[in-house]
């Protein structure tokens, strides 16, 4: 606001991950992933809303939240809902904040290249419909078109980039019958 006056685009891209299982979660841990994963984004997408309908910009907020908003993994009983009210709340927001003309929309990303870094196994690869990871790149270019006039008519949804990952519905399950290739 200093710089330039006004907010066009806030993109609530901040986010952590922590796994356990749900005996073992303390509230520590539920704290701080609910704190940055939901009320952050939360406060932080009023406050650039607000600011929006003081100055009449119509503007976009972008939340990213997470594949596992949809799918359950083992370890996710905290971080998956949180990113799941994220989402919850892109669509209340989006609802609310239409009359203003401010577009809310969700991106979802599944696995990324960062995963890869850190040594992920290969047979997650495997699970993959696409075989292989989202580059960082295809989920800003998500981003970017959500932000853009080409989506103009877009709010209160949310993109999916997950290679797939949530198709299968029991891709370890060897017994299911395999389709002919």
């Amino acid at each position: 606001l200093a710089e330039f006056g006004r907010i066009d685009l806030l993109v609530n891209n901040a986010g952590i991950a922590r796994f356990a299982p749900f005996l073992r979660v303390t509230e520590e841990m539920w704290d701080a992933l609910t704190h940055t994963n939901w009320k952050g984004p939360f406060f932080c997408a009023q406050r650039a809303a607000q600011s929006m309908v003081d100055t009449g910009v119509q503007g976009v907020i972008i939340n990213i939240t997470s594949n596992q908003q949809d799918g359950c993994w083992p370890g996710s009983s905290v971080y998956g809902p949180t990113k799941a009210a994220l989402y919850k709340f892109t669509r209340h927001a989006a609802l609310e904040l239409s009359r203003h003309g401010i577009r809310v929309n969700a991106v979802a990303p599944g696995y990324t290249a960062d995963a890869a870094r850190n040594n992920m196994p290969n047979r997650l690869f495997e699970r993959l419909p696409l075989h292989r990871f989202a580059t960082y790149e295809e989920i800003a270019d998500a981003v970017v078109f959500l932000a853009s006039d080409k989506a103009g008519y877009i709010t209160g949804t949310c993109l999916t980039i997950d290679g797939g990952a949530l198709l299968p519905a029991a891709p370890e399950n060897r017994l299911a019958p395999q389709p002919d290739s």
